[in-house]
């Protein structure tokens, strides 16, 4: 990755001399200042000479129509096969009474560090934080099950929680398979404990082993749609309420530094790298400027063009965005809906005087770099959801293993397969993209190849010229 980076000014300076070649003009050649020190800045230096705008449009949605069910199932084989890791380190329990009769109880707070079931699928918010959202118990998004579960059991003191099932098609026949039972305790006397969710493993997978469970489990839930994850980058890159409406500054600062270390993976990591406890400290600058950031998010605000404090219309984002939400849509019908928002937004700080018109493009073109830079990143922070948090607390408990509450040190337990995890979501997305960068160089090359042939034949015909003209001075 490091060697990538090192490399981009070379790169950057044989396209330059390619462009040089087939347009004939230095001048028509605009140099853009590279010197990325990341490897995603690099990939979008050499991005921005070969191409632009729409190019980076058209990756984004290559990306979203060809390798999101990729990136899904690389994430959930690298949970398969890290817990079943952890599992054989010692005798894998088999399913028995602990779980089906007691089942294993979780506190909310240790399952949900990012608070995403602080949000009702309902409301606006919700309807682009979830998806499936308007469902229910009966809902695909796990975590719309489990917040109905939650508030079904605040409101009904008698409610005994509900099932959840895994779906599978025999020709036209629906199967539907129990994999768990989950019920909530607003307050549990016994225990004296708060917000308590427990969930069981029905009695049919009685003497299996708990890594059948997993996969099972894993295997029945989606972990992400696009809305989700575009959504989650305009809240992050625009600092716009969509998702994070009613959450707290302290709340948000934790968001915040989760990606910061997601981002080191994926700028500083490679696959067998050591991570130390050195990797999670952060110098004062860097906190108190995530501090800053996370205090800006809550009011709504992001600082552009060195310093200057913007906020957009928060109804006209959610008015662009909403039509994302239409059941099927095609792919460049949803990037269509991006741009478009992009050009809502632009257009309307442009209008507000918010933005100089003259830098109305440079400011979409830095938009839509970021939502490539920090795709990875978007991808990566829904593992950190009670649909996937609790699997980690629940092996834990069942081999006595202490089960960590603060998010920092859930990281650093589990930190070989975040690594694991955010490598290869980042090796796909650098795929496309690199993928993208040789189809754009292609017909740069070509005209290179032509120009040269022209100078090599010219230089041939010269030399044919200077023979005869040396042969007709002899006869």
């Amino acid at each position: 990755m490091s060697l990538f980076g090192d490399s981009t000014n070379a790169i950057n300076g044989q396209i330059a001399a390619l462009k040089t070649i087939s347009e004939k003009s230095f001048l028509k050649y605009r140099k853009i200042t590279s010197g990325a020190n990341t490897l995603m800045d690099a990939l979008m230096d050499i991005f921005t000479q070969l191409g632009g705008y729409d190019d980076m449009i058209k990756a984004i949605e290559n990306i979203l129509s060809n390798r999101l069910d990729d990136i899904e199932e690389i994430i959930k084989s690298a949970i398969k096969l890290t817990l079943k890791q952890i599992i054989s380190c010692g005798v894998e329990p088999s399913i028995g009474d602990q779980l089906i009769l007691s089942g294993v109880t979780f506190d909310i707070k240790r399952i949900d560090p990012m608070t995403i079931l602080s949000i009702d699928p309902l409301t606006e918010s919700g309807s682009f934080a979830y998806f499936d959202n308007l469902k229910g118990i009966n809902s695909k998004d796990f975590n719309v099950f489990l917040y109905t579960i939650i508030k079904r059991s605040i409101e009904i003191p008698t409610y005994g929680g509900d099932s959840w099932y895994k779906v599978t098609y025999s020709g036209t026949n629906k199967i539907k398979t129990e994999l768990l039972h989950a019920s909530f305790k607003e307050y549990d006397v016994d225990t004296k404990t708060s917000n308590q969710l427990t969930i069981k493993i029905p009695e049919s997978f009685r003497g299996k082993k708990i890594s059948f469970f997993i996969s099972e489990y894993l295997d029945s839930i989606k972990l992400f749609n696009n809305v989700q994850i575009i959504s989650s980058i305009f809240d992050n890159v625009l600092s716009s309420k969509i998702i994070s409406l009613n959450k707290t500054t302290d709340q948000l600062a934790v968001e915040n530094l989760v990606q910061n270390i997601c981002d080191k993976i994926i700028n500083n990591v490679d696959e067998g790298d050591v991570i130390d406890d050195s990797f999670y400290q952060f110098s004062n600058d860097i906190y108190n400027q995530m501090l800053e950031e996370s205090e800006n998010k809550k009011k709504g605000v992001f600082i552009h063009n060195q310093g200057n404090e913007i906020s957009v219309d928060q109804e006209l984002l959610i008015q662009s965005l909403t039509d994302l939400k239409t059941d099927g849509l095609l792919i460049s019908q949803q990037t269509k809906i991006l741009s478009d928002t992009i050009d809502n937004i632009t257009n309307d700080l442009v209008a507000k005087s918010k933005i100089d018109n003259n830098t109305k493009f440079s400011f979409k073109f830095d938009f839509i770099r970021k939502l490539i830079t920090k795709l990875t990143t978007t991808l990566t922070m829904f593992i950190f959801s009670p649909k996937i948090i609790y699997l980690f607390s629940m092996t834990s408990k069942m081999l006595g293993l202490t089960d960590e509450s603060d998010i920092i040190e859930f990281i650093k337990k589990n930190i070989n397969i975040i690594k694991l995890i955010v490598i290869k979501i980042r090796d796909v997305i650098t795929e496309e993209l690199i993928k993208k960068i040789k189809e754009m160089l292609a017909p740069l090359l070509a005209k290179a190849a032509t120009e040269l042939l022209k100078e090599k034949f010219a230089i041939y015909k010269k030399q044919l010229d200077a023979i005869k003209l040396a042969i007709s001075s002899v006869f």
